[in-house]
């Protein structure tokens, strides 16, 4: 930062990219919430889900707010959910540990913004079972700026590393379905396999597999163990998966 060198330009650093997670995580808790049910991200205010009062800007600082407002609606002094403050803070700690291993280059913003999305889309499966295509289209694109950044492998690599990651998937799905007379994978899973195909590459996509493989499995006996049906969000797993192998701290 100009003007200010050593340790107290690596704390005011810090700071602000802490800031800046915690206004990052705010943005996915809001598009996490409204993009899977169809609700206006940008143009809606935002309101106490039980009095419906609109909250003033003042009401949405991130973090800030609810503690200053103790965890609850100013209006109706309804307790406040702490899912949007849990979200802010692991929007600051994913920022910061990229921060910390990246600095503030190119890459890491580019590391940040998927890191962010993929946040939002697990949250959104974990929740709503759907992950929204609007999405998927962020992913893509962060997967062309990071090939045009040399993050790694050639168009053709990235092709063959999105085809590998989604003909087993399109292939399981199909068997599943013929066998079932149910798809066991949606096609937001396949399409997001394809994403982070184009991402990490044909050497990538193996891990890909094992990893999102195991977590699916866990998840999945969590979901059957309290009792919420056969379908379960398996993203949660590509998602996770994706960000070890693309940002191994």
């Amino acid at each position: 930062m100009t003007g200010v060198t050593g340790p107290l330009a690596s704390l005011l650093e810090g700071l602000l990219v802490a800031v800046v997670g915690l206004c990052l995580g705010s943005l996915v808790g809001l598009v996490s919430h409204r993009l899977p049910r169809d609700q206006a991200v940008v143009l809606a205010r935002s309101r106490c889900p039980r009095c419906g009062n609109c909250l003033a800007p003042r009401d949405l600082i991130p973090l800030v707010s609810f503690l200053a407002l103790d965890g609850r609606c100013r209006h109706c002094g309804a307790p406040l959910s702490w899912r949007y403050p849990a979200i802010e803070l692991v929007g600051a700690a994913l920022c910061l540990a990229i921060w910390a291993s990246a600095d503030l280059t190119v890459e890491a913003v580019l590391a940040i913004g998927l890191a962010t999305t993929l946040l939002t889309i697990a949250i959104s499966d974990l929740e709503t079972l759907i992950i929204p295509d609007e999405l998927v289209v962020v992913c893509f694109l962060l997967g062309f700026a990071d090939l045009l950044l040399g993050g790694g492998g050639d168009l053709v690599d990235r092709l063959g590393g999105l085809a590998l990651a989604v003909g087993p998937v399109v292939a399981v799905r199909q068997l599943f379905s013929a066998r079932h007379g149910r798809h066991g994978i949606g096609l937001g899973d396949v399409k997001l396999f394809a994403a982070a195909g184009f991402w990490l590459g044909v050497e990538g996509v193996p891990w890909l597999f094992v990893i999102a493989g195991g977590i699916g499995v866990l998840t999945a006996l969590v979901w059957r163990v309290r009792g919420q049906g056969p379908m379960f969000p398996f993203g949660i797993g590509i998602a996770a998966g994706w960000f070890v192998l693309s940002f191994p701290m």
